[in-house]
């Protein structure tokens, strides 16, 4: 597609993001309901939707310094997280109620997501295992890149169906402690970060020859949104898919990146509501 090519910025993805965001606080104030179901969605669409802008914003891998590129990225993130940290070590040890010396350390460095131990990868800032999960796609992106070039496009498009299918379809039948293990673990999350980057691939390769009207991409926008809603209640209605869930959030959220890219500046009635001004800022 030209217009991947030429564009960057997506303003209804940007919308989409800061409204999961919110939609995540939420649901870390123990609202429950639905909310327990959309973080698995929502878990899933930052990852896909941050290799997805990735690749968008960096077409060819050619130039960029893998230690440059993962330096720039730390920047963004630990400052934060270490700012967080202090908060919560200064809160627990008001408490009289410190961390192990070695959980501390592998909370600062965002290690704590690869220790199979709740205590350790849900310590401390218990979020943050998304930091640590993302720091890991961050510092594989451009060796995956330059793998992912080497293979036909054709093939892309199975491999992180083919690679994530099998890895979940372990999970069946498994203990709730191992399936949260694997939710928050690094190399998973790195299939929903792969599925990103592909479908970046797999879009700049397209004809834009796709023009709909503003009717029919209503459309198109409210179906995605009813896939994913109505794939929440029936995860919600059934609890035997809670352990294994995560398969059933790709398809949804996949066609949520595709839509927003796919119909950026030419949107339903749905995206241009996103496109409000506050909205994007948010």
């Amino acid at each position: 597609m030209d217009s991947l090519n030429r564009k960057s910025r997506f303003p209804t993805l940007t919308s989409w993001r800061g409204l999961m965001a919110i939609a995540i606080v939420l649901y870390h104030l123990k609202l429950g309901g639905l909310f327990n179901q959309a973080s698995y969605f929502i878990v899933s669409f930052f990852f896909i939707s941050s290799g997805f802008l990735l690749t968008v914003k960096n077409p060819t891998t050619d130039g960029i310094r893998w230690r440059t590129f993962v330096g720039r990225r730390a920047l963004l993130i630990f400052p934060l997280h270490w700012l967080t940290l202090a908060v919560m070590l200064l809160a627990q040890w008001a408490e009289g109620s410190p961390p192990p010396a070695g959980t501390i350390a592998l909370n600062a460095l965002l290690l704590h997501a690869w220790v199979p131990v709740r205590e350790v990868f849900f310590s401390l800032n218990a979020p943050s295992w998304f930091l640590s999960a993302l720091m890991f796609c961050y510092v594989c992106y451009l060796p995956l890149r330059k793998w992912l070039d080497r293979i036909q496009l054709q093939d892309q498009a199975l491999l992180p169906m083919a690679i994530g299918g099998i890895f979940y379809w372990q999970l069946y039948g498994v203990s709730e402690q191992v399936a949260t293990y694997v939710y928050v673990c690094p190399a998973a999350r790195l299939v929903d970060f792969l599925l990103g980057i592909v479908l970046a691939n797999l879009l700049r390769a397209l004809p834009d020859r796709y023009l709909p009207s503003r009717r029919h991409a209503t459309i198109i926008e409210v179906s995605v949104v009813a896939l994913a809603v109505g794939l929440m209640a029936a995860i919600h209605r059934f609890k035997v898919l809670d352990n294994w869930s995560t398969v059933f959030c790709w398809l949804p959220m996949a066609l949520l990146v595709v839509t927003c890219a796919v119909f950026n500046g030419r949107e339903g009635m749905l995206g241009r509501l996103l496109r409000w001004r506050p909205l994007v800022w948010l």
